[in-house]
């Protein structure tokens, strides 16, 4: 994407049960950023993803 005005995205990780946002990153949509975020969520979530 070319570095313009308005490409930016918000990520958000959600609760579905209890729908509430455990965290959000604003950032460039490329890999590193996706992969910092869910690093980033990862750790704090104590149990896991299933």
């Amino acid at each position: 994407m070319e570095d313009v005005a308005g490409a930016v995205w918000t990520l958000t990780a959600l609760d579905a049960a209890n729908k509430l946002i455990l965290s959000w990153l604003v950032g460039n949509r490329d890999a590193a950023r996706a992969y910092e975020f869910m690093t980033y969520v990862a750790e704090r979530v104590t149990d896991g993803f299933n």
